[in-house]
């Protein structure tokens, strides 16, 4: 990779390959890492290999500075502009043209902690590699202490997320090295996650439930006072005052109880997360609405304004406040099993899960139900409320509710929303009919006939936008068709009082996309990119283990017989295949290539894929050329770069052409010996005399040890002797008018005959009644 830096109106050269090695197209990428284009320091590119420069190239004339390393450079204004040239061996040519970014501030120290937490992306091919990534990133964050964290979640969450995630919370690089150590929570992400919006009822609400948020989330802030600006001439207190208030007492709880004041601030909180949660990407494919949560519902579809829906809520929450008082209480049973019990003082409430039943009625009529469900050891709870909602005690307050409706005005909804009167999806007739508003405070909450309707769809994720944890809860009491508990994540903790409401709503988003949503952890322009530690790897090896020098390997053992001479080294006359044989042949073609590729990739014959190209089972361009010169040379037969790369990159194609181009004699597979029919006639010499008369040797020939070794050239050198000895046994064999000192004997080698190329460890012999070649 040729590299050209322009600094101060000089060129600077560089060649990229000499610093980094070559890059082939299995890395996939080969970034410009010798321009090291960055404010400090500021180094040209290097020429390793450098010792002299041409003179003719006239290079100081042409302003062109080329150095043997690296070398600083001071650059004054403009930025240093770098050209990059990528050449690959097949032809493919790359050229981009970089820029120096410009100079930014420096953030001071003091200003390291954020006013507000953040969530840092970790993600892994699984779990392990989720842990060790995290823990390359807190050793990072432990030795630069000074890195902005915000910059620090901007980066992270530019990279591709893998599908195992975890999620660490911090507001300082102190802080996220503990959190980050700390992860044991990994999750899967969902293939396609989609999530459902959950809005609670009256009763999640608490003094200071806002605390916290208003500070650190702007666009929570900028909905939740447009909200409070909306409610505040609708009521006689200050209910911002008491939902951001941290240290509120038992006063302000029970002002807070208040049906009127409760109602308008859950529904406050609400339609402010989800205007947060929307910011930040997160569109919900479906709601569900408890109770009041269904006007939260109704706000976020689109189907009336905030304002006319905060104004419905108001209206709402003091026509039920008029209505006479009552008690309510939570039944653990199923809804079919609490009916039959029911007596004129008490109803069903709500089905709020397959075992969990609300009832509602007088304050009598409760605590008859309640002691006849002990007595058939049936769990029950009294629910902390003045009124008994959803019951026939309401009646008095539908007029008041239906009023406010008829005066707002309704469209489509953009967001499919459930009615939790029928626990299906609300139509467009339901939704704008007033009546049906008002009928929604007399009728029972079918919750969990709207969750199931839902929790069944793919990747479905609840969330729960509102304070406290109780629809969360009610979720994990329902099972999905597999017996699975659906995924739901709580926005906000069960108190937030204390001033933890903030980080867990960031830790919340964070969960959420480690479930698989899009979500980016730094939504500012301004943030900028900083050095972090890159993917950690398994470290798992995969090299083919290679023998030792001087142990037998299994493919060629040590031994003392003699060794087969080269299949090229020894010319046989041609023979007409036999039939049946022409398939046979191009087998041994094909085991004779696997070895020559198998020896350039460090691969086993076997592991070479017939349908694979050769580059994606691991040869690149220099391994490519290294294979095309030993093809040509066992084969005889010349095959090139380019053909590797193009028409013959796999290896069936390369053994049809190799069987079309080499000479028919060469890798034939060899011919079981035949018994003749009649006595061979042993051969004459020139003498007259019977080769067979001729005296044994006296003692055996020198044999050639193996040379075991994995590189070409022990193997050239073993070949080379082998063939020798083959030479000297076959010239003694057919010359016998020439003196030896050596006669040969009955158990020496036969005619040198080119062994087969199935049986490479094969050895030729040559016995007294066989014939001798002429």
């Amino acid at each position: 990779m040729g590299v050209e830096g322009s600094v101060g109106g000089a060129l600077h050269a560089g060649l990229g390959e000499s610093e980094r090695g070559p890059h082939d197209r299995r890395r996939r990428r080969a970034g410009p890492d010798p321009l090291r284009i960055e404010p400090a320091p500021r180094e040209d590119p290097g020429n390793a290999p450098l010792r002299r420069t041409q003179s003719a190239y006239r290079l100081q004339h042409h302003r062109v500075h080329c150095a043997a390393r690296g070398e600083a450079v001071a650059a004054p204004p403009p930025s240093r502009l770098a050209a990059v040239s990528s050449f690959g061996v097949g032809g493919t040519n790359a050229h981009v043209v970089l820029g120096e970014s410009p100079a930014r501030q420096v953030q001071a120290p003091a200003s390291r902690h954020m006013p507000m937490p953040l969530w840092l992306p970790v993600s892994g091919a699984d779990r392990d590699a989720v842990l060790r990534n995290a823990d390359a990133l807190a050793t990072h964050l432990e030795d630069h202490p000074t890195l902005a964290l915000q910059d620090v979640a901007a980066t992270l969450g530019r990279r591709t997320a893998r599908t195992f995630r975890a999620v660490a919370t911090a507001s300082d690089c102190a802080e996220a090295v503990a959190s980050l150590r700390a992860i044991r929570d990994v999750r899967a992400a969902l293939d396609a996650p989609r999530v459902v919006f959950l809005f609670p009822g009256q009763g999640s609400q608490h003094p200071g439930m806002a605390a916290g948020l208003r500070e650190s989330l702007p666009a929570f802030a900028t909905a939740f006072d447009a909200v409070m600006d909306v409610i505040g001439p609708h009521l006689d207190i200050d209910l911002a005052g008491l939902l951001l208030e941290r240290e509120a007492g038992e006063d302000a709880a029970a002002l807070l109880a208040q049906t009127r004041y409760a109602q308008p601030a859950l529904f406050a909180m609400s339609y402010a997360l989800a205007t947060w949660l929307r910011s930040l990407g997160v569109e919900p494919a479906a709601m569900i609405g408890h109770s009041i949560g269904e006007y939260a519902a109704a706000a976020v579809s689109g189907l009336i304004d905030m304002e006319s829906a905060a104004g419905c809520v108001c209206a709402r929450g003091a026509a039920m406040q008029a209505q006479p008082p009552g008690a309510m209480l939570a039944v653990r049973a199923a809804l079919a099993d609490v009916e039959p019990l029911l007596g004129e003082t008490a109803e069903v409430a709500a089905s709020n899960a397959p075992a969990l039943t609300v009832l509602s009625g007088s304050v009598e009529g409760i605590e008859a139900i309640a002691a006849r469900l002990g007595e058939r050891d049936v769990q029950t709870t009294r629910l902390k409320v003045s009124h008994a909602f959803h019951s026939r005690s309401m009646e008095g307050a539908l007029d008041a509710v239906e009023s406010a409706w008829r005066a707002v005005a309704t469209r489509e909804p953009q967001v499919p929303f459930y009615s939790c009167v029928t626990g299906a999806r609300i139509s467009r007739e339901q939704a704008g009919d007033p009546a049906y508003w008002a009928r929604q405070v007399r009728q029972p909450v079918r919750f969990s006939d709207a969750l199931m309707a839902e929790i069944d769809q793919p990747d479905t994720v609840f969330v729960e936008v509102g304070p406290s944890q109780a629809l969360s809860s009610l979720v994990r009491a329902h099972r999905r068709g597999d017996g699975s508990v659906p995924p739901c994540v709580a926005l906000l903790p069960t108190a937030s009082g204390d001033g933890a409401a903030a980080p867990h709503a960031v830790q919340a988003v964070g969960s959420l996309w480690a479930l698989g949503l899009p979500i980016a952890p730094v939504a500012d322009a301004h943030a900028h990119r900083v050095e972090l530690p890159g993917y950690c790897f398994a470290d798992t090896r995969f090299w083919y283990p290679r023998p030792e020098p001087g142990h037998a390997s299994e493919a060629q053992p040590a031994s003392s017989t003699p060794v087969a001479p080269p299949r090229e080294a020894i010319r046989q006359p041609p023979a007409t295949p036999a039939p049946g044989q022409a398939a046979d042949r191009r087998s041994v073609i094909e085991s004779e290539l696997r070895q020559v590729l198998a020896g350039v990739a460090g691969l086993a014959p076997e592991e070479i894929d017939g349908q694979s190209s050769l580059l994606e089972q691991g040869l690149d361009s220099l391994s490519l050329t290294q294979a095309a010169l030993e093809i040509s040379r066992v084969f005889d037969c010349r095959v090139a770069l380019r053909e590797l790369l193009g028409p013959l990159d796999r290896l069936g194609v390369l053994v049809d052409h190799l069987d079309e181009r080499v000479s028919p004699d060469r890798f034939m597979p060899a011919t079981p010996d035949v018994e003749p029919d009649t006595p061979a006639q042993a051969p004459q010499r020139a003498d007259g005399q019977d080769a067979a008369s001729d005296p044994a040797p006296a003692s055996p020939l020198p044999t050639v040890p193996a040379l075991v070794s994995s590189t070409d050239v022990a193997r050239l050198i073993e070949q080379q002797m082998a063939l020798m000895a083959q030479q000297l046994e076959l010239l003694r064999s057919i010359q016998g008018s020439l003196p030896s000192r050596d006669p040969i004997r009955e158990d020496t080698p036969e005619s040198a005959t080119r062994p087969s190329a199935a049986e490479p460890d094969a050895r030729t012999r040559t016995s007294a009644d066989a014939p001798l070649p002429p």
